[in-house]
């Protein structure tokens, strides 16, 4: 694999995991099916799963990659239909809440609840082939096995680029294309009465907030009012798109309604598609209650386009990607003798996007950081660093668990990796292994000369990293349950040894012993016994 297509590749498996992580952890409950939210949920991954993908396409096998894409398709289509059909459920439980008296007669708009469960049922049972084809597939598993293969520590050669420019460009071209796409339906958005065209410009603007979703880090706060005016376009066009499904099924309803009043011949199914007793004229209230929605939807989309168009915000956007595209280089950061300055100068917002990996573990990972820096602040007259040391301690905090998205298993050691691979931080190459030695040693085994990128450090950065990973390893075993019981921490230094007295709420006995356990690196490094009150 060429080092742009490393560059391409490692990057993919960052932003992939949790997305992928947020499709499957919601297959028990769409199979199960009694909460509407978990289809709900699992349709919105699959869109974003669906959309980030091709982005990536290049780095996996051809053949694998069609399979993939094939068994997200189905699923998503699947989910796409029962979401319909759980609005229109829940929007006329709420309906009838507020207009009682229709629902006097026996077969009035009440009825239209029974035959939407119907319906969903049938649905129900699309969504459920769906899954196991995805199963069969093996797809999940397939996709995370081939995102592992990318977080793996490979020797770094001559050719590897020093910050990701091919991202760059890739990004300019991707979210440009999809740009293009969503204003190509200018004509729909002017034209009320173009349903198929407000569908696909729905369509279309989910991929572009999806697409640049995937290409955030690159641009830490520089896509934010962009994405803000994408998503109130795609709230508006899925309201929309929700009164056109209505207008859809309750034509087909009132349809039926003459033959039946009639006395006609009434042996042939509805138009669409569902079964039932004759419907009462209530419906048509229902009927207009929609398309009152739809017109008053349609006017708020049409004024948000127009207001994009006059604040320029398509042009801001491509000259924002362009811009990047063209000018990304390496930045070396200035030297300057006081640490703590040139700390603030840096910005963590890639830090938190690749933190991003492991959404489920952010709060646990805040809570160490903090703690950690407590300890930092509080041995300052021990170990006598700085801001920029700090910093590397804030960096390995917010990251040490991020190799959970792959499982718990050796999860330390692909957090070194992906930190150290990943060349979107603030950090040069020297400072990029320190911060990834300090999250690896969180766990597990202290430093020792058998690690290859520990060992071809200069001493004094050994020293950082062990006295860096120690306050890290103390802070992690004081939020061990993962509980955030520990509100604060003020330690005592004499000849023989460092006492901490924790400020907490709740039993912390679990919190103490864990900490104490994961104190020997603490003890090495410093020559005090650590302990805890």
């Amino acid at each position: 694999m060429a080092a742009r297509e490393r560059v391409q590749c490692r990057f993919a498996a960052q932003r992939l995991v949790p997305r992928l992580r947020a499709f499957t952890r919601e297959i028990d409950g769409v199979r199960e099916g009694s909460n509407p939210e978990h289809v709900h949920s699992m349709r919105v991954a699959s869109r974003r799963l669906r959309s980030a993908l091709p982005l990536f396409a290049p780095c996996f096998l051809e053949k694998k990659y069609r399979c993939w894409m094939k068994g997200i398709k189905a699923i998503t289509g699947a989910l796409g239909n029962a979401r319909d059909t759980d609005v229109q459920i829940m929007f006329l439980s709420s309906y009838a809440e507020k207009h009682p008296p229709i629902f006097k007669g026996n077969h009035g708009v009440s009825s239209l609840i029974e035959l939407l469960h119907k319906q969903r049922e049938r649905q129900q049972a699309d969504v459920l082939a769906a899954l196991t084809l995805l199963e069969n597939g093996n797809t999940a598993e397939e996709i995370t096995a081939a995102l592992h293969e990318f977080t793996k520590t490979k020797k770094m050669g001559n050719d590897e680029p020093e910050l990701p420019a091919e991202l760059y460009r890739a990004a300019a071209g991707n979210i440009g294309l999809v740009l293009d796409g969503m204003l190509s339906h200018d004509g729909a958005i002017h034209n009320p009465d173009d349903t198929e065209g407000h569908h696909t410009a729905r369509i279309a603007t989910k991929k572009l907030r999806y697409t640049m979703e995937v290409y955030r880090p690159l641009y830490p706060n520089r896509l934010k009012s962009a994405l803000k005016h994408i998503k109130k376009l795609q709230e508006s066009l899925g309201t929309l798109h929700d009164c056109d499904v209505w207008a859809q099924f309750l034509a087909g309803v009132v349809a039926q309604q003459p033959q039946e009043l009639s006395g006609q011949d009434t042996s042939r199914a509805p138009a669409n598609g569902l079964e039932g007793p004759p419907l009462e004229p209530d419906v048509i209230q229902l009927l207009l209650d929609r398309k009152n929605e739809r017109d008053t939807i349609y006017r708020e989309l049409r004024a948000s386009w127009e207001d994009c168009k006059s604040h320029n915000v398509w042009e801001r956007l491509h000259n924002e990607i362009s811009v990047a595209a063209e000018t990304s280089k390496v930045i070396e950061l200035p030297v300057q003798k006081n640490g703590a300055k040139r700390s603030k100068e840096r910005s963590l917002d890639p830090v938190h996007a690749l933190a991003g990996s492991f959404p489920e573990g952010q709060e646990h990972a805040h809570q160490v950081t903090r703690l950690a820096l407590m300890l930092f602040d509080e041995l300052a007259g021990l170990h006598h660093y700085s801001g920029e040391e700090r910093f590397y301690l804030e960096c390995a905090g917010l990251l040490h668990d991020i190799g959970w998205a792959f499982g718990q298993k050796g999860h330390h050691t692909r957090s070194f990796s992906m930190i150290h691979e990943d060349r979107t931080l603030p950090l040069s190459d020297r400072e990029r292994s320190i911060v990834a030695l300090i999250a690896r040693f969180h766990r597990k085994p202290v430093p020792g000369s058998k690690d290859a990128v520990f060992a071809s450090l200069r001493p004094k950065d050994k020293k950082i990293v062990c006295t860096c990973a120690a306050l890290l390893r103390v802070a992690d075993g004081l939020d061990y349950p993962h509980t955030n019981r520990v509100q604060s921490l003020a330690c005592t230094i004499s000849v023989a040894e460092v006492t901490c007295r924790l400020e907490h709420d709740g039993d912390v006995s679990v919190e103490k012993a864990r900490a104490i356990q994961k104190a020997d690196l603490f003890s090495r490094v410093f020559s005090r016994t650590m302990v805890i009150e």
